[in-house]
């Protein structure tokens, strides 16, 4: 996928399975929202100025759009894709 305007693709970091020590796998929701999110730059669109591919971004979780991993090519087992407005990174790694 490519992206156009000020848009981003980004794969988010990968998040590791939690197991209780029962053995019972934890989900995965429980997410802390007021806590940024990283991930890695695949994609920028002809206006992004500030961002270049494969930087690592951080961002608030649930930002932009979610994409079915179908849609890009050679995805990762495991991550997530989402497409951000170049406003809504908040820092650079």
């Amino acid at each position: 996928m490519k992206t156009i305007k000020d848009f981003i693709l980004v794969e988010e970091a990968k998040i590791e399975e939690r197991k209780s020590e029962g053995g019972i796998i934890l989900s995965q929701d429980k997410t802390d929202y007021s806590k940024p999110t990283k991930g890695r730059v695949l994609s920028i669109g002809s206006k992004v100025t500030e961002v270049s591919v494969n930087d690592i971004v951080y961002f608030m979780p649930k930002i932009g759009v979610e994409l079915d991993p179908k849609t890009i090519h050679h995805p990762k087992e495991g991550y997530t894709y989402r497409v951000i407005k170049e406003e809504n990174v908040i820092g650079l790694d």
